[in-house]
């Protein structure tokens, strides 16, 4: 969890940096870039990444870790091919791309060049969920959060420093791509242990099979992911496509918590469903939701109260994107109170399925995109995305309980909601009676209170005993490398 906050917040500093050097407009067409080559990325992977890892824990499981070597060198090796098929396809295909859907014809040598990233993102990816496989995050936090978000930081205020400007972000999004492969093959290779460089005859095919759904439901949900920014792309500035991911990127801090805890939750539900500890993963799941929407909650409340300060930390003129990201922030916000029920569906073999709902999803996002952005812009594509999120999300949760009888909540949400009633009410009378001037500051202030009541009135409440436990397993988790 503090890995993915860490990362967020690189993000959040990225983006000061990004548009304080390029402006809306240079941080829209880097965007536009850094959309293109994410769901080639995607689509090279094959949905390998997540099945490793399931297929890791599977064999640790059974007592045949000397089975793993074998089933990730070849699961890299096709991973590999896959990016390189798909990095030629791209190349063919990046003028057409950059001057029919960006309107960009000039930006077709940046995107052939970070191109060249996918192959490295694609392992690195791959190499850090197998890592994952062996319960371990700690690979995961010093690579993917903290060295990959920096490094990038750092290549482009040297690149830009030196003359470039949107060839800068380029150059630091390839340098930091590859460097973070490189040590994410070296910390995998101190976990595996020796064994046979291939693995049993049929088992690429099993993995191939629980893979590949995952591959469309994974270039689905980037397709869902990036259609609000491509969409904006065609149909406004590039200066609209900066406006509305920089809201964007704000409104996702809302569901960093959820993301963190996923990333724990993951191994371990797929641990007990390999087991079928379904009590085990029932309690499991009720206090991984509980905690995902308390330590959630105060950040989608200073959102909703104070859009239009956190936007103009980055800028006047981004202001403008302020409803959209009250927009999304409940979107995302809605997704983080579902709890893991997308990864139960993933870990539980429902491969399809998870494709299946991506699929509609992604059609429903498209569709709403086509309809709102031509005539609401940046507030069209914010609806759109957030009802697409909201529909898939809702589906998940029915799903979960459909399926294993699961369901994330229990009558211990009273005490955050109250908590977090108390602390938004405060706000609000503050920005009533003393708003500051500035943006910076009146945040900070509105912070400090809300998180006195809400964390006064969660004391005074008493903390659940399975808290505590929880409390300690995250200490164990970030400080003690468990």
């Amino acid at each position: 969890m503090a890995g993915t906050v860490l990362r967020r917040l690189f993000g959040i500093i990225s983006i000061i940096i990004f548009t304080t050097f390029l402006g809306a407009g240079g941080f829209g067409a880097y965007m536009l870039l850094l959309g293109a080559v994410t769901i080639m990325s995607v689509i090279a992977a094959m949905g390998l990444a997540p099945g490793t890892m399931r297929f890791v824990v599977q064999k640790r499981t059974e007592g045949q870790a000397d089975q793993v070597a074998g089933l990730v060198r070849t699961a890299s090796w096709v991973g590999f091919a896959s990016s390189v098929v798909v990095v030629l396809v791209g190349w063919a295909a990046a003028g057409p791309i950059v001057a029919r859907i960006f309107h960009q014809p000039e930006q077709v040598g940046l995107l052939r060049w970070m191109m060249l990233a996918v192959p490295a993102s694609v392992l690195c990816s791959l190499w850090l969920h197998a890592t994952m496989g062996f319960h371990r995050m700690e690979e995961t936090f010093w690579i993917s959060d903290l060295f990959g978000p920096s490094t990038r930081i750092g290549f482009f205020l040297v690149l830009i420093l030196g003359g470039f400007s949107l060839g800068a972000a380029v150059g630091a999004y390839i340098g930091a791509a590859v460097a973070s492969a490189v040590l994410a093959l070296r910390a995998l290779r101190r976990l595996v242990p020796p064994g046979p460089a291939r693995p049993k005859p049929g088992e690429v095919w099993t993995l191939l099979s629980f893979s590949l759904p995952l591959l469309g439901a994974g270039a689905v949900g980037m397709i869902m992911e990036w259609t609000d920014t491509m969409m904006l792309g065609y149909f406004t500035a590039t200066s609209q496509v900066g406006v509305y991911n920089v809201a964007l990127r704000v409104a996702t801090l809302s569901v960093m918590i959820h993301l963190g805890f996923s990333s724990i939750f993951a191994p371990i539900s797929a641990d007990l469903l390999q087991r079928n500890k379904m009590e085990s993963l029932d309690q499991l799941l009720k206090i991984d939701n509980r905690w995902v929407f308390t330590l959630t909650l105060p950040i989608f409340v200073l959102a909703m109260l104070l859009s239009r300060d956190i936007l103009a930390i980055f800028g006047p003129e981004l202001t403008q994107g302020s409803v959209a990201l009250m927009v999304l922030t409940s979107a995302l916000f809605f997704n983080a109170c579902t709890g893991s029920c997308g990864a139960i569906i993933r870990m539980s073999g429902r491969t399809r399925l998870a494709f299946a709902n991506n699929c509609g999803a992604g059609v429903l996002n498209v569709l709403l995109n086509l309809l709102l952005i031509p005539r609401l812009g940046i507030l069209g594509a914010a609806l759109a995305t957030g009802a697409s999120i909201v529909v898939v999300n809702a589906l998940r949760l029915v799903q979960v309980w459909w399926l294993l009888k699961l369901l994330p909540y229990d009558r211990k949400w009273v005490k955050p909601v109250v908590a977090g009633l108390a602390g938004g009410l405060a706000v609000t009378g503050l920005q009533k009676m003393a708003p500051l001037a500035s943006p910076v500051w009146n945040l900070a202030l509105s912070a400090l209170v809300f998180s006195l009541c809400f964390v006064g009135l969660l004391l005074l409440l008493r903390v659940e005993r399975e808290d505590r436990l929880m409390l300690r397993l995250l200490r164990a988790r970030v400080f003690g490398g468990v």
